[in-house]
């Protein structure tokens, strides 16, 4: 997979996991794009299609349905939340730990600031992937993506997703759930060596 492929499957599972709005469903059939379906994953282990339909099948549902779920699983539930969408809770057991102020630290490297979210929230940190996929691949860019991999998505990513995949109801976030967990598995066998990343 080329990084253009990587750059935009990174923004999409960032935009995924925020709050649906009434343009949720058409923003991230755009976002993926059907029709880059045949060029990504040549080795067929990415499960895109299944997403393709769920994404389909959004236009469909009832909005309130649509965003019940994601308040369930990410926002409020009880006794308690899910899946946290934060590194931090996942990794410390509280909000705003250590792993934020890392992240944190990582983006105004790079020249980011964040908005209202927290740093280590899923979306901005998938969201700095798909930025750094996206730069020219130097040295110095493949170095920070392979680090950022290690030491922040693959810590608790993996273990987030198979958390929404065990407790959501709605097929669209199981099917996200896995995508994001078999993306993440490619990225960790290819990104070391580039072989796979389209770094040369």
């Amino acid at each position: 997979m080329d990084n253009e492929c990587r750059t935009i499957l990174y923004r999409f599972l960032g935009q995924a996991f925020t709050y649906p709005d009434a343009g949720f469903a058409a923003r991230m059939r755009d976002l993926l794009g059907e029709t880059s379906l045949n060029t990504w994953g040549d080795d067929g282990e990415l499960p895109l299609a299944p997403l393709v339909r769920e994404i389909r099948s959004l236009e469909k549902l009832p909005l309130d349905q649509l965003q019940g779920e994601h308040t369930r699983l990410f926002i409020s539930n009880r006794p308690h939340v899910p899946c946290p969408p934060y590194e931090s809770a996942y990794r410390e057991g509280t909000l705003l730990g250590h792993a934020a102020e890392a992240v944190y630290d990582l983006y105004q490297r790079w020249g980011l600031e964040m908005g209202e979210e927290m740093a280590d929230y899923v979306g901005a940190e998938l969201e700095f992937m798909a930025f750094l996929a996206g730069l020219p691949q130097d040295a110095e860019t493949k170095s920070a993506q392979q680090l950022f991999l290690r030491e922040h998505l693959l810590a608790w990513l993996p273990r987030f997703a198979a958390d929404v995949e065990e407790h959501a109801h709605l097929n669209f976030y199981q099917a996200l759930a896995r995508l994001l967990a078999v993306f993440l598995t490619q990225e960790e066998k290819h990104l070391p060596d580039g072989t796979s990343s389209g770094v040369d």
